[in-house]
């Protein structure tokens, strides 16, 4: 009966220890299909999370190429385009009337560095003596020349500038930081305005001296051969240049740099915003006052100085 009852007994521990194996797997399962579905879950979010930055930089960066594509490549351009003209003019007038340039020159260069940001506005191309010149004799040779390369600065170039910044001046211009923009403008540091200033001043320069062509000129009235009330801003190159040199660091950084992906999404990795003004501030100061540098060259040359 002892044998008998000894394996009844082990019988039933066989049968306890079975049921805690299926119990302690079925707990396992249960766990397992937790955990599973947790990191499937995790997964997910992370896919979604992908997705919505992709999204996002896809976004922003055909936005960046629609600010360079129709407003800044094509501003930049016929800003290169005006400015390479005067300074062809400049050699011209020059050749004419060496002399009295050379007397403008001086007192042009007195109103400080061009490179440096430290004049802008001007009421005249060629000086008050050779003006005075034109005045005296309209029929010159330099005066039609004058009146015919004015003709084509203002309705080639100034006029289809005004059009662009009339439509897009305020919705795809690159607006930067401030501090870096006065460093490099401090002509305008105090100008409310900023970085409007000469784009707006590139407008009214460029009707007004269309008014003179239309009203007076095609008239036979030779009596203005400037604008008297709004000067025609000498920095709007370097203005446009800087905001190129921004837009393409902008550019590669959206189109190229996919370490930057999660940076739109909230994600961990993402900087204070401490560390990320310091950085907005370091690139806009470099990139505007490397354009400036290189345009500051390529005007000293334009304007003959």
């Amino acid at each position: 009966m002892s044998q008998i009852s000894n394996v009844r007994n082990a019988s039933d521990w066989g049968l306890i220890i079975q049921g805690l194996l299926i119990f302690l797997s079925a707990i396992i399962g249960v766990v397992g299909y937790y955990v599973q579905g947790r990191l499937k879950s995790k997964e997910k979010k992370e896919e979604e999370l992908m997705k919505q930055s992709m999204h996002i930089r896809e976004l922003k960066l055909k936005k960046i190429n629609e600010k360079l594509m129709r407003f800044l490549g094509p501003c930049s351009q016929l800003c290169f385009n005006l400015q390479t003209h005067k300074g062809y003019f400049f050699d011209y007038a020059e050749k004419c009337y060496p002399e009295e340039w050379a007397r403008y020159k001086v007192e042009k260069d007195k109103r400080g560095s061009y490179g440096k940001g430290e004049y802008n506005k001007s009421f005249t191309f060629v000086g008050e003596e050779i003006e005075k010149i034109m005045k005296d004799n309209p029929e010159s040779e330099f005066s039609k020349r004058y009146r015919q390369n004015m003709k084509i600065l203002v309705y080639a170039y100034a006029m289809p500038l005004n059009d662009l910044i009339q439509q897009y001046g305020q919705s795809l211009s690159i607006r930067g930081d401030k501090d870096a923009y006065k460093m490099m403008f401090p002509c305008i540091a105090t100008n409310g305005l900023l970085r409007n200033v000469f784009i707006t001043q590139m407008c009214r320069w460029a009707c007004e001296f269309k008014a003179i062509i239309e009203e007076e000129w095609d008239k036979g009235v030779y009596d203005t051969l400037f604008t008297v009330v709004n000067p025609y801003p000498e920095q709007v190159l370097r203005h446009f240049l800087g905001q190129l040199s921004e837009i393409r660091e902008l550019e590669n950084e959206y189109g190229i740099d996919k370490n930057k992906i999660f940076l739109d999404s909230g994600s961990s990795n993402e900087p204070t915003s401490t560390e990320k003004t310091a950085e907005i501030k370091k690139k806009a100061k470099y990139a505007i006052m490397g354009a400036a540098g290189t345009a500051g060259a390529i005007v000293a040359v334009a304007n003959n100085s």
